[in-house]
């Protein structure tokens, strides 16, 4: 996961080509993750009831899935930030032609970032986070548009600037 300068969040992996010395970087250009096991480790299921932010589940993992299964379901998700530094959260694999939103909230439980549209992922980022900060994530369905039989996936990982062959910053 990268940061441009402008802020935008960007997926991408690296790909050997010739050796470990001829890395290139590969961005997904419509900014999806990808799917990397060096990036994306292990994985986790949501598990009900995780309506509200005491009942959230922990995020022990770097990705778990869970089911808006029901009118005016929403979930939580509890994170410990493992070390400091700036991360993205990406809501993804969402249901077709639904629309699902990511809420990002403080350990006060005030909403300080989001994402709502309409296309088939969502990304918020957390800024500046510190070791054993913690965050809620909130993955809400827009006007009980839902498919109860598709998980939707949560992804966190951190974010690192990139710069071009000729070291500027993206």
């Amino acid at each position: 996961v990268y940061t441009a300068d402008d802020g935008q969040v960007y997926f991408g992996e690296l790909e050997a080509k010739g050796g470990e010395q001829n890395q290139v970087l590969v961005l997904d250009k419509v900014s999806r993750p990808v799917q990397s096991r060096s990036v994306f480790s292990s994985i986790a299921y949501e598990t009900e009831s995780n309506n509200t932010i005491k009942k959230a589940n922990n995020m022990n993992t770097d990705t778990m899935y869970g089911r808006i299964d029901k009118k005016k379901d929403v979930d939580y998700f509890k994170l410990t930030m493992p070390s400091g530094g700036d991360y993205a959260v990406a809501l993804d694999f969402i249901p077709a032609g639904k629309d699902y939103d990511l809420y990002l909230y403080n350990e006060k439980g005030k909403q300080i970032a989001s994402s709502a549209s309409t296309g088939d992922m969502e990304i918020v980022k957390i800024a500046n986070a510190q070791p054993g900060e913690i965050y809620y994530i909130q993955v809400a369905v827009y006007k009980n548009d839902f498919d109860a039989s598709q998980s939707y996936r949560i992804q966190y990982a951190p974010c690192f600037p990139v710069s071009d062959d000729h070291g500027n910053y993206l």
